[in-house]
């Protein structure tokens, strides 16, 4: 079973669920699915797309990580827009209170193709292009991915799902993004396949509510950002979730609701 085939099985549970209206049977069936289909010996759950008060979000660092255990995540990055310092204050939180959630340094990216996901550099480098970005963030032995590449404005591509160069370069594709519709999620699967690209999935959360709405599932048990990179780079890693329309707008208004 392909990448394409796999995420065509979630959609049709996706489905199940909305008609049986029950999350315990949706995520019972779909880990027996990835137990029996897939053989992975681990599931190691990340949320790798998560939004603070240091830019668009409605949360504190605490309430990430409530969210954060509350969800039952082995880890979670930080990836406010256009800084690291949401990131970098939930690890300084993380590591004075010995809690043990995997987190790393990350943000989302504004460039005038797309949105890109960089994670572990030590700082967001001077760029002119997404490709010179890719480009830095590699020479910090850093990770790059394209973030819901059909989810501007929902439904529409960035342009740099015309980039060849570009996508040839990115390390991952953000196949599953917990605030795009499902077929524009669909969509990121299927160019992820035509590169050859791994697939992570996030969130996008902006509320506590969201957190692990989509996520990354691993299947190696990993302590280190190094043990992720391999394990994106050797393709064990998948992403899951996603969430309908209708939840999503649920979850927009809640956003603008919050102060």
């Amino acid at each position: 079973m392909d990448y394409l085939e796999k995420f065509k099985v979630q959609v049709l549970f996706y489905k199940i669920k909305s008609i049986f209206n029950s999350k315990g049977f949706y995520s019972s069936y779909f880990l027996m699915l990835l137990k029996k289909r897939m053989s992975w010996r681990y599931a190691m759950f990340l949320d790798m797309h998560v939004h603070t008060k240091f830019s668009d979000g409605k949360m504190s660092i605490k309430d990430v990580v409530n969210a954060t255990i509350k969800r039952g995540l082995k880890g979670i990055v930080v990836t406010d827009h256009d800084t690291l310092n949401g990131s970098l204050a939930l690890m300084k939180y993380v590591r004075e209170r010995n809690l043990r959630i995997l987190t790393f340094p990350g943000a989302e990216i504004s460039t005038k193709e797309a949105h890109i996901l960089i994670y572990n550099i030590p700082k967001i480098p001077r760029f002119e292009t997404a490709v010179e970005l890719i480009d830095k963030v590699h020479d910090e032995n850093g990770i790059a991915a394209f973030a819901h590449p059909f989810g501007r404005l929902f439904l529409l591509k960035y342009p740099l799902v015309r980039n060849n160069e570009a996508l040839r370069k990115i390390d991952a594709i953000e196949c599953i993004n917990g605030r795009v519709p499902m077929i524009s999620n669909l969509k990121a699967l299927e160019l992820a396949r035509k590169y050859s690209k791994p697939c992570i999935g996030g969130s996008d959360a902006h509320i506590p509510e969201e957190i692990g709405v989509a996520y990354t599932i691993v299947n190696e048990e990993i302590s280190s950002f190094d043990d992720l990179l391999n394990a994106i780079l050797k393709f064990k890693v998948r992403a899951s979730g996603g969430r309908s329309f209708m939840e999503i707008a649920r979850s927009i208004i809640i956003k603008h609701l919050k102060r």
